[in-house]
């Protein structure tokens, strides 16, 4: 038995009900782990992550700074486990 097993709606409508139901609650979780990723990120962690992704080395290690911007990102992304996640996450804060 399920939700439908009474209604004398047909199949396509059902499925189409059923579809915007599921994509709701799928990008009402999604925003609500954004916002509780960016209240996480916010303060201490904030501070540690720009003054690391902003710095800039000396002349012969220049082009250490990007590649150690992305491993920051893959080591958070890791942590997170969610590349599209920790990406909205930490959008505000760049």
């Amino acid at each position: 038995k399920h939700i439908f097993a009474y209604v004398t709606l047909p199949d396509l409508a059902v499925g189409l009900i059923l579809l915007a139901l599921s994509l709701f609650v799928l990008c009402s979780c999604l925003i609500l782990i954004v916002k509780l990723l960016n209240s996480m990120l916010k303060g201490q962690v904030a501070v540690v992550i720009k003054k690391v992704l902003n710095t800039d080395f000396p002349f012969p290690f220049a082009w250490v700074t990007g590649y150690l911007a992305m491993f920051v990102g893959a080591g958070m992304t890791f942590i997170v486990q969610s590349s599209s996640v920790f990406t909205s996450a930490i959008t505000p804060l760049v």
